[in-house]
């Protein structure tokens, strides 16, 4: 449920929603004067997904009121990882997950991170992260090579023989 003061600038939007009228609802508060392009999908299953792109890693602040955000990144590299992984951080809630569709350059995240923990048969890559004031939660940054996430996971749900780095 959108609850707009007014309308959002945006020049594309994409809308995953159970049926067109759900779709026109959110239109309705996007601003004309901007909107190049409306993308819409139904779905029996709704999940929102926001997409935003961000020109450099100072933007990252931009990410802080999305629950889930999914963006592309043009020009990824190893101080906009670390900005990101900064950011999440800092958060109060713990709630957030960011999913980027990427190629990731090889070494990229082991040159933000350092060595990465790898459970033998798995492709993907994993770090976690202690956050700050919070005995419960940890951060996971998950390399899959095509893309890449943040999210917090509890620290029951980490493999014995992982490490939570500081």
């Amino acid at each position: 449920m959108m609850k707009s003061q007014k309308p959002f600038a945006t020049e594309s939007i994409e809308i995953h929603a159970k049926s067109q009228e759900h779709a026109r609802q959110i239109v309705q508060h996007a601003d004309p004067k901007y909107l190049k392009s409306i993308a819409i999908y139904q779905q029996d299953l709704t999940s929102i997904h926001e997409t935003v792109e961000l020109e450099s890693s100072k933007n990252i602040k931009n990410l802080s009121h999305f629950a889930t955000a999914s963006i592309h990144f043009e020009n990824l590299n190893v101080e906009t990882i670390r900005a990101i992984k900064e950011h999440f951080l800092q958060f109060h809630q713990h709630d957030k997950h960011l999913y980027v569709s990427n190629n990731v350059v090889e070494n990229m995240f082991i040159d933000a991170f350092g060595g990465a923990f790898e459970q033998p048969g798995e492709l993907e890559q994993n770090w976690f992260f202690n956050v700050p004031g919070n005995y419960v939660k940890v951060l996971r940054v998950v390399n899959g090579y095509r893309s890449f996430e943040f999210l917090f996971v509890g620290k029951c749900e980490i493999p014995e023989s992982y490490v939570i780095l500081n």
